[in-house]
């Protein structure tokens, strides 16, 4: 088992990305569940060969609502500009971090 790889202080990744040079990315789309930093070398990685990518910010944000869904028993609904403001400032607060 390998530790988290990716997080803040480990950013060695436990294999060598030349093993996936052959893989066409484009039109695909690349999610890391690290979200500190929001820019992984794995995310970085596929996002400059042109894939689309996603950070593992979203991830949280989302399992949090679930989260809160289940605890209030009933459904939440958060409009895409919401969310997307709930990101922005999460995003500003792990700078501080």
């Amino acid at each position: 088992m390998h530790p988290s790889a990716g997080m803040v202080g480990k950013d060695k990744l436990p294999f060598d990305t030349k093993k996936l040079d052959d893989l066409d990315v484009s039109n695909k789309i690349y999610f890391d569940v690290v979200f500190n930093p929001i820019d992984t070398p794995l995310l970085n990685y596929f996002k400059d060969r042109g894939a689309l990518t996603v950070d593992g910010l979203w991830m949280m944000i989302h399992q949090g609502v679930a989260a809160l869904e289940t605890w209030l028993d009933k459904e939440i609904e958060i409009d895409e500009q919401d969310l997307k403001r709930i990101h922005n400032k999460l995003l500003k607060e792990l700078q501080n971090v």
